[in-house]
C-alpha cells in the first residue's frame, strides 16, 4: 500500500538512515527532519534520481526549543496531514 507523506526524525544514520531506505518506495513525500543538511543531502543523493523528488529536508535540533517549533511550523505548511512520523532522534533538553 503506497501512502503519501512521512516525516522521521534522525534520518541521516543508523537505524534511522535504514528505516528511510527501506521505506522510500512506499511513500510520495518524504521529510528528513535533522540537525544536518548536508548529511540529509548526502544520503538523498544515495538514491536514484527518480525517487530524490520525494525528500525534502526540515533543520530540527532537539536540543533547542527554537527549533523544534520552527521545524514543526515549517511542516505544518508544507503538509496538511502525515501518515506517518517515526520519532527517531533522541536528545536532551534542559530548560533552566
Amino acid at each position: 500500500m503506497k501512502m503519501k507523506s512521512i516525516a522521521i526524525t534522525g534520518p541521516t544514520s543508523g537505524i534511522g538512515a535504514e528505516t528511510v531506505k527501506g521505506l522510500v518506495l512506499s511513500f510520495d513525500k518524504i521529510y528528513l527532519m535533522a540537525r544536518s543538511e548536508a548529511k540529509a543531502k548526502a544520503m538523498i543523493d544515495t538514491f536514484p534520481e527518480k525517487d530524490r523528488s520525494k525528500f525534502s529536508f526540515i533543520h530540527l535540533d532537539l536540543a533547542d526549543m527554537d527549533s523544534v517549533k520552527l521545524a514543526a511550523q515549517t511542516l505544518s505548511g508544507m503538509e496538511t496531514a502525515l501518515d506517518v512520523l517515526i520519532n527517531n532522534a533522541g536528545g536532551i533538553l534542559i530548560i533552566v
